[in-house]
Formats: C-alpha cells, sequence, structure tokens
C-alpha cells in the first residue's frame, strides 16, 4: 500500500527534485561556489568526510549505500578508496545524479554507480548493504524515523550506519548563499534564513533527541564524535552504528 505523504514531506521532496535548487548552493568543499559557506565551514565537512573514510580504512565491505549522496563527494571518495567494493549513491536531485555519474566517469572510477532515490523508501531489498551512509540528510527529513527504518531494512544485520545531525543548540549563522543564489531560494526561506534564522527545510535537534532517535530505532552506537567550527557547542553530531535488529 502507497504511503501517505504528509505536507511538510511533500514540500521537502518538492524543493530537492526541482531544478537549480539544492543543485545551486550545495557543494559544501568547493571554494568556488558561492553558496555562503566559509573556509572553516568547509573544512569542518572535509573532515567529516575524512573522518568517515579512516573508520572505513579496514573495511572488507562488498556492498555500500550512500543516502543523499549529493554530487558524490563522498560515494566517490569511499569508491576509490575500496576499489573492490560496490558503491551505490542516490540522490533526489536530477542534477546532482547527473554531475556525480560525469565525475565518476571522467575520474575513471567504475566501482560507483549514482541513482534518482528516495531515503524515505528505498527501492533495494532487504539486508543488502554492508554499510549505509547518511551524511547531510537527516537534518532535512521530517520524518526522521521513516527514514532510520529504511535505512535499517536495506542494511545487513551487525552492518555499519553513519548518520550525522545538526545541533539545534548550535548558535546557527545565517547561510544566504550569496546575491546569485539568493533569488533561487523561495522567498519564503529567504525570510527565515534573513530574520528568524530557521528555514523550513532544516530540522535540527539537541544531543539527547538526536541519541534517542538512534536509542529508539535500536542502533548500537560503535562510535560517537562531536564537531564543532567556532562555536563551544558543536554545529555536528556523528555517529557509527552497528544494525543490531535488521
Amino acid at each position: 500500500m502507497k504511503r501517505h505523504l504528509k505536507k511538510k514531506e511533500i514540500e521537502t521532496q518538492k524543493y530537492f527534485t526541482e531544478q537549480d535548487t539544492v543543485f545551486s548552493w550545495w557543494d559544501p568543499e568547493n571554494p568556488k561556489m558561492k553558496n555562503g559557506y566559509s573556509n572553516k565551514d568547509r573544512i569542518l565537512f572535509k573532515k567529516e568526510r575524512d573522518i568517515i573514510l579512516d573508520y572505513l580504512k579496514t573495511s572488507n565491505a562488498e556492498t555500500i549505500l550512500d543516502v543523499g549522496s549529493g554530487r558524490g563527494r563522498i560515494s566517490l571518495s569511499i569508491a576509490k578508496q575500496h576499489p573492490k567494493s560496490r558503491v551505490i549513491g542516490i540522490d533526489l536531485s536530477p542534477q546532482m545524479v547527473e554531475y556525480s555519474k560525469n565525475l565518476a566517469a571522467e575520474k575513471k572510477i567504475e566501482n560507483v554507480e549514482f541513482k534518482i532515490g528516495n531515503g524515505l523508501s528505498l527501492e533495494f531489498k532487504e539486508n543488502l548493504f554492508d554499510i549505509t551512509i547518511c551524511i547531510q540528510v537527516l537534518m532535512h527529513i521530517p520524518e526522521p524515523d521513516l527514514l532510520l527504518s529504511e535505512i535499517k531494512r536495506v542494511t545487513k544485520e551487525y552492518g555499519i550506519i553513519i548518520i550525522d545531525q545538526i545541533n539545534s543548540n548550535h548558535s546557527w549563522r545565517t547561510k544566504l548563499r550569496g546575491k546569485k543564489n539568493r533569488i533561487l531560494v523561495p522567498i519564503k526561506e529567504f525570510i527565515a534564513h534573513k530574520f528568524l534564522r530557521k528555514t523550513p527545510i532544516v530540522y535540527r535537534m539537541k544531543e539527547k533527541e538526536y541519541k534517542w532517535l538512534i536509542e529508539r530505532n535500536q542502533l548500537s552506537i560503535e562510535k560517537y564524535l562531536t564537531l564543532s567550527i567556532e562555536s563551544a557547542k558543536p554545529v555536528y553530531f556523528l555517529a557509527f552504528c552497528k544494525n543490531i535488529s535488521a
């Protein structure tokens, strides 16, 4: 039976699937992208990616899924590090997927493929992946338990699940993405960024809420990190979990 989508979920999917919305600004490690991110932000994104690669460096996983793969920055790095693994990246944005496919071909990385896909309704059979990664995605999901249940479903029992989340207690700095990209952002989102310091497509959590989300979805935390830029409070929570109840 097809699941009835809630209004917030419809709005989120619409934004991430439309032309020149998220694609116009989401390239967090690229200093040439006028997306409002500072060099310190980019260092943090790169640090998070490197931590994940370091964690996986001794892995002999055969199958790896990257949910919300964006322009492929993590998927391609993992595929290059693990040439014997099969890596699949999915994203709602057709532009992101096309870009990632072209980049993989350019870099001649053949053990990775990119597909249009929705993390809330994964088109994969159960217990397929040894490792599932979901980075910079959870904060855009109004139904986080549904996302984790889908990730758990396609991940093997005792497989690894890597997820992160934005800290709602962090004094978030406005991301206006520059004058050129600002006009591409829906007016209500711009007003939220400019005056309300929030956006309708970002759902942050306190640390205890994030840990409770992981616990109630029966994931066992194997490694847990907090990542910061300038603030004493963490910007992101990063959890490496084991799927104890596939």
